[in-house]
């Protein structure tokens, strides 16, 4: 099975699941843990105009975009 990542928080010595995990069975975890935003440097939020351009690189169509489609694998439901 592949990596797959479920949000989750931990508080006062506990990870607590934020979303229902794609197994039933015993697993081995992994956790990882992510700085809070205000603990990140320049963390504050970014507004669109901070955003423009961000995509000027790179070359793809609309109608790309719009066939992509991101889905659960229907083994991982």
């Amino acid at each position: 099975m592949p990596m797959v990542s479920v949000r989750a928080v931990y508080d006062q010595g506990e990870v607590k699941l934020l979303e229902r995990p794609p197994v039933q069975d015993r697993y081995e975890v992994l956790v990882t843990f992510l700085a809070p935003e205000s603990a990140v440097p320049g963390g504050s939020l970014r507004t669109f105009q901070d955003l423009k351009g961000i995509w000027s690189d790179i070359d793809i169509s609309l109608e790309e975009i719009e066939a992509i489609k991101y889905r659960t694998p229907k083994d991982l439901l």
